[in-house]
C-alpha cells in the first residue's frame, strides 16, 4: 500500500465544481439512477438522500432529482440512514398534479457524496 503525505490542504475546496464533474461522470459512464447524499442544514443531523436519473437535467450550478423522505421523519440521528423509496414510483414531469413523488432543484455544493445503487 502507498501512502503519501498531504503537505498541504487547501484552503477552498469548490464543492458545487468537484461534485458536478463526478455526477456528469457518473452519468455518462452508468446507466441506472445513482444516490446522491445532502448536507441540508446544520439543524439537520441525519443524512438527506436523493435520486438522480440518467436523463437528469444538468445547470450550471442545479441538477434536477427526487428527495427521499426518512422511514423515521421524527428522527434526528447522525446515522441514520434509512430512506422511503416511493412503491408507485417516481415522477419525472414538473407543473402537473399527480400522487407520485416529483423532482427537485437539488445545488451541487450542497451534495457531499455520490454513489451508485
Amino acid at each position: 500500500m502507498d501512502i503519501s503525505i498531504v503537505e498541504e490542504i487547501p484552503d477552498i475546496i469548490d464543492l458545487g465544481n468537484l461534485m458536478r464533474e463526478r455526477m456528469l461522470e457518473l452519468r455518462t459512464s452508468y446507466e441506472h439512477p445513482y444516490l446522491v447524499m445532502l448536507y441540508e442544514s446544520s439543524r439537520i443531523s441525519r443524512p438527506i438522500f436523493g435520486v438522480i436519473s440518467p436523463g437528469a437535467n444538468f445547470n450550471i450550478a442545479t441538477v434536477r432529482g427526487h428527495i427521499l423522505d426518512p422511514l423515521d421523519p421524527n428522527t434526528n440521528y447522525f446515522n441514520y440512514t434509512k430512506v422511503k423509496y416511493p412503491v408507485r414510483g417516481l415522477c419525472h414531469l414538473t407543473n402537473h398534479n399527480c400522487p407520485k413523488k416529483h423532482t427537485q432543484l437539488i445545488r451541487f455544493d450542497k451534495i457531499s457524496a455520490a454513489f451508485v445503487l
